[in-house]
């Protein structure tokens, strides 16, 4: 039986300080001891991925003309397009995450790779995963002002086919942080609920 590929997004800007990237790491430990994942790790703050300009889009789209799917240009999409789990994690920032992450889903929504049109012109989505999920923390309440997620859940299912995300958020960590080891722990505690249901 071929091993299952998990791909970890990796957008927690602070990296090794990010009680993002602790969760997120956690999430990936208890998946890999279940699941026994091969992993592949991208991390956004330190590759610096910059965003597509004119000459991008159009060397892009003659690649695509071609049919020249294999060219190094769309590495990431393929990565992306081959995982079998997607795992992503970014802090909450300004009512979304920050920008590295749109930035990663310019460069793996390629068309024919990630999702490709039918007849009536709707996405249909080319991912091998089932699942994704949306791993964040933020220093106060998120509420109904969910836009990262909203975003993220929305782009998996109309783009890339994708119609299960989880979210698993710890909030208010600024406003009580004597309590942040707990409630760190408390999310980790409900990951490992997550995690007896995978798959």
């Amino acid at each position: 039986m071929e091993e299952l590929k998990l791909l970890f997004i990796d957008a927690c800007i602070r990296g090794k300080d990010s009680r993002t990237l602790e969760i997120a790491k956690y999430y990936i430990e208890k998946t890999k001891e279940k699941l026994g994942c091969e992993t592949e790790i991208k991390r956004l703050y330190e590759e610096k991925l910059l965003p597509y300009y004119a000459e991008d889009i159009e060397k892009r789209n003659k690649l695509i003309e071609n049919g020249e799917f294999e060219n190094e240009f769309f590495s990431d999409a393929r990565s992306f397009a081959l995982a079998d789990i997607i795992i992503i994690a970014a802090p909450y920032w300004d009512l979304a995450f920050p920008s590295a992450l749109k930035i990663y889903f310019e460069h793996v929504s390629a068309l024919g790779i990630a999702f490709k049109y039918d007849d009536s012109g709707r996405a249909i989505g080319l991912l091998k995963a089932k699942k994704a999920v949306y791993i964040t923390t933020s220093g106060g309440y998120i509420g109904n002002e969910n836009h990262g997620y909203n975003y993220v859940s929305s782009l998996f299912k109309l783009l890339y086919g994708v119609n299960e995300t989880d979210f698993i958020s710890t909030e208010a960590l600024d406003i009580y942080p004597q309590k942040v080891p707990q409630m760190l722990e408390d999310t980790k505690r409900k990951i490992d609920k997550m995690i007896q249901g995978l798959l």
